[in-house]
């Protein structure tokens, strides 16, 4: 075989970008904490993950994986080349960097109750499975609760997943107060949709499929409808911001708060409502 059964655990999930960066620096490019292959410019190898996303055609794969695929080793020299090579190594759970102390520790385990409580809200499994795979949404170990989190992991947004009562909300971050979560599906949006909750956000952007309104943009949730950093932020950093925040007292106090912004409002209180009428 060439190697040991050790010695291809460690080369699955050794750092791919360090390694890249390190030996193939000319034939990637660096975007924001991501790199680019030349080659193919839809698939993406994340600084702070053991493996690489191609956006094109969903297909994913450990740092051994992309070697052969698309670096033209064989199985044997890529094991050999990532197990020796300087680079760290993720942990269990796939990542690199460690979430801060304060954020709930995911499951090892099958998130069943997240993708249940999540499918009771309307929203589909593979919807739910895509945010899993591109690491901005987790179970948690203790609580089996919904984590949010953004791809910088410096702010989640926690959703309890009990069918009954008001669900569990919190919002963590590691030391800032303009923190957000955004999922897209195309990687040039220039419209942001400002939500008060990631389940509102995921909603809005189902309705809006349902609708045929396919335009890339991005579905962000704020944590709340009075995180005005947040939306500041937003406001400077994307094109065109449109608030999607409650139909109620304080959402309209937020799109009062932000007259330079245009918004839509949910028929019902807000958009997972709708989700759910529509579904219905």
């Amino acid at each position: 075989m060439g190697y040991t059964r050790q010695e291809l655990k460690k080369a699955r999930i050794t750092n791919l970008y360090d390694y890249l960066i390190n030996n193939y620096s000319d034939s990637f490019k660096l975007e924001g904490n991501s790199l680019r292959f030349l080659e193919n410019k839809s698939i993406s190898i994340r600084s702070d993950y053991c493996g690489y996303y191609d956006f094109a055609n969903d297909e994913k794969g450990n740092s051994v994986d992309f070697l052969v695929r698309h670096m033209g080793y064989s199985v044997v020299d890529a094991v050999k080349e990532l197990c020796y090579s300087d680079c760290n190594v993720c942990n269990d759970d796939g990542m690199i960097t460690t979430l801060p102390d304060n954020f709930p520790e995911p499951t090892l385990e099958r998130p069943k109750q997240m993708f249940a409580y999540l499918k009771g809200r309307g929203i589909p499994y593979n919807i739910t499975q895509l945010l899993v795979d591109k690491d901005l949404l987790y179970q948690s170990k203790q609580y089996n609760n919904c984590v949010f989190i953004n791809k910088d992991k410096d702010w989640c947004e926690i959703r309890g997943t009990l069918t009954y009562g008001t669900p569990y909300h919190q919002t963590l971050s590691d030391g800032i107060d303009d923190g957000y979560w955004s999922f897209t599906e195309a990687e040039d949006a220039d419209i942001a949709y400002i939500c008060e909750g990631a389940i509102d956000a995921i909603s809005l952007y189902l309705i809006n499929q349902q609708q045929g309104i396919t335009t890339p943009a991005l579905y962000i949730s704020i944590g709340g409808v009075n995180k005005q950093p947040a939306i500041d932020r937003i406001k400077n950093t994307i094109g065109t911001v449109i608030l999607a925040v409650d139909n109620d007292r304080a959402g309209q106090l937020c799109r009062d708060r932000n007259p330079d912004l245009q918004s839509i409002i949910p028929i019902n209180k807000d958009f997972n409502l709708d989700l759910q009428e529509l579904k219905r």
